[in-house]
């Protein structure tokens, strides 16, 4: 079980939850992120973990109900509070940023010459910037 970057799912967590805790640590919120592999398979089993990366490694959502609430202790609801603003605005930020890549990238397209399509016909920039971004025929 390997992403198409090769990385196995603790790594693949591991990467989010480190990523996740340099954000929280650059807004002056440090936190540790706790990192859970839930394998939801009815036939999935659990052997013996050697080195795990992670700190749980189960089949049972009734395992990570008992983690949480031994963590519960851990944060304040006022922090959990001021961890949701700082992620909703950090995602509302980014979601942002992203529509003016858009919008930059489609006057970019605007901006190229006609291109002629595999039938003769010339074609405008936004069909030409579409078909350049999809697959080949």
């Amino acid at each position: 079980m390997i992403d198409d970057g090769g990385r196995s799912p603790s790594r693949q967590l591991n990467d989010a939850a480190e990523e996740l805790e340099r954000f929280l640590n650059r807004r002056r919120q440090p936190l540790r992120i706790r990192r859970v592999v839930l394998f939801t398979h009815p036939r999935s089993s659990c052997g013996t973990f050697t080195t795990p990366t992670v700190d749980l490694i189960t089949t049972s959502t009734g395992d990570i109900a008992v983690l949480c609430e031994a963590e519960r202790e851990a944060i304040t609801s006022r922090q959990v509070a001021k961890l949701e603003r700082l992620i909703v605005k950090d995602h509302r930020f980014n979601e942002e940023q992203l529509k003016r890549r858009s919008r930059t990238a489609l006057k970019r397209a605007r901006k190229l010459p006609p291109a002629i399509d595999p039938t003769g016909s010339i074609l405008g920039a936004e069909v030409a910037a579409v078909r350049s971004e999809s697959r080949p025929y």
